[in-house]
Protein backbone atom coordinates (compact mmCIF):
# COMPACT_ATOMS: atom_id res chain seq x y z
CA UNK A 1 0.00 0.00 0.00
CA UNK A 2 2.93 2.68 0.85
CA UNK A 3 4.09 2.11 -2.88
CA UNK A 4 0.80 2.94 -4.07
CA UNK A 5 0.36 5.84 -1.91
CA UNK A 6 3.44 7.34 -2.81
CA UNK A 7 2.94 6.90 -6.00
CA UNK A 8 -0.56 8.51 -6.24
CA UNK A 9 1.29 11.39 -3.92
CA UNK A 10 2.76 12.03 -6.82
CA UNK A 11 0.70 12.19 -9.52
CA UNK A 12 -1.57 14.24 -7.18
CA UNK A 13 1.69 16.99 -6.74
CA UNK A 14 2.35 17.31 -10.20
CA UNK A 15 3.67 13.79 -11.35
CA UNK A 16 6.65 11.37 -10.57
CA UNK A 17 9.64 13.78 -11.26
CA UNK A 18 11.74 16.24 -9.11
CA UNK A 19 9.94 19.70 -9.92
CA UNK A 20 13.16 21.24 -9.20
CA UNK A 21 15.65 19.16 -11.20
CA UNK A 22 13.63 16.44 -13.27
CA UNK A 23 14.76 13.43 -11.72
CA UNK A 24 12.52 10.40 -12.31
CA UNK A 25 13.79 7.39 -10.36
CA UNK A 26 11.31 6.75 -8.12
CA UNK A 27 13.53 5.65 -5.35
CA UNK A 28 14.90 9.16 -5.34
CA UNK A 29 11.68 10.86 -4.67
CA UNK A 30 9.68 12.15 -1.94
CA UNK A 31 7.34 14.73 -0.61
CA UNK A 32 8.66 18.09 0.29
CA UNK A 33 6.57 20.81 2.94
CA UNK A 34 6.91 23.83 0.52
CA UNK A 35 6.74 25.95 3.57
CA UNK A 36 9.57 24.01 5.36
CA UNK A 37 8.01 23.29 8.18
CA UNK A 38 7.88 19.05 7.64
CA UNK A 39 9.74 18.72 11.27
CA UNK A 40 7.21 20.11 13.22
CA UNK A 41 4.73 17.74 10.39
CA UNK A 42 6.35 14.75 11.08
CA UNK A 43 6.17 15.02 15.07
CA UNK A 44 2.37 16.51 14.65
CA UNK A 45 1.98 12.89 12.77
CA UNK A 46 3.57 10.41 15.36
CA UNK A 47 4.81 7.62 13.04
CA UNK A 48 2.07 7.78 10.50
CA UNK A 49 3.12 7.70 7.00
CA UNK A 50 3.28 11.15 5.30
CA UNK A 51 1.44 9.33 1.70
CA UNK A 52 -1.18 7.72 3.61
CA UNK A 53 -1.92 11.14 5.38
CA UNK A 54 -1.30 13.15 2.18
CA UNK A 55 -4.13 10.31 0.34
CA UNK A 56 -6.62 10.97 3.92
CA UNK A 57 -6.57 14.80 4.01
CA UNK A 58 -6.73 14.81 -0.25
CA UNK A 59 -3.93 15.98 -0.82
CA UNK A 60 -3.91 19.47 0.64
CA UNK A 61 -2.14 22.56 -0.72
CA UNK A 62 1.61 23.20 0.35
CA UNK A 63 3.46 20.05 -0.77
CA UNK A 64 5.57 18.92 -3.80
CA UNK A 65 7.56 16.22 -5.29
CA UNK A 66 11.42 16.60 -4.81
CA UNK A 67 14.16 14.39 -5.25
CA UNK A 68 16.38 13.94 -1.92
CA UNK A 69 18.84 15.76 -3.11
CA UNK A 70 16.67 19.16 -3.76
CA UNK A 71 15.22 18.57 -0.46
CA UNK A 72 17.55 17.94 1.32
CA UNK A 73 19.90 21.09 -0.06
CA UNK A 74 16.30 23.36 0.23
CA UNK A 75 17.01 22.80 3.58
CA UNK A 76 20.18 23.53 4.65
CA UNK A 77 20.44 26.58 1.96
CA UNK A 78 17.61 28.27 3.74
CA UNK A 79 14.57 26.72 2.00
CA UNK A 80 15.83 27.70 -1.21
CA UNK A 81 17.35 24.62 -3.37
CA UNK A 82 21.02 25.24 -4.35
CA UNK A 83 19.08 24.68 -8.23
CA UNK A 84 17.42 27.92 -7.93
CA UNK A 85 19.62 31.15 -8.93
CA UNK A 86 19.15 34.18 -8.15
CA UNK A 87 17.26 34.94 -11.89
CA UNK A 88 15.32 31.90 -10.85
CA UNK A 89 14.66 27.92 -11.23
CA UNK A 90 17.25 26.06 -13.83
CA UNK A 91 15.46 26.06 -17.77
CA UNK A 92 14.53 22.63 -19.10
CA UNK A 93 17.02 22.96 -21.55
CA UNK A 94 19.30 22.92 -18.60
CA UNK A 95 19.07 19.55 -17.08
Amino acid sequence: MRRKDKERAFDAYGGRFCSCCGETEMLFLTIDHVNGDGGKHRKELNGKKIYAWLRQNNYPEGYQVLCFNCNIGKSINGGICPHVQQEGTISDTDR
